[in-house]
């Protein structure tokens, strides 16, 4: 179901915005 799909596109938002911060500056995270 869409249900499940938005978990998982939840979780990988997640996961990229956690390595982003550890990677770029958390400036950059504000924007969104």
């Amino acid at each position: 179901g869409t249900v499940c799909v938005v978990g998982k596109m939840r979780d990988l938002i997640l996961q990229l915005s956690k390595s982003s911060i550890y990677s770029t500056k958390p400036i950059n995270l504000t924007m969104y």
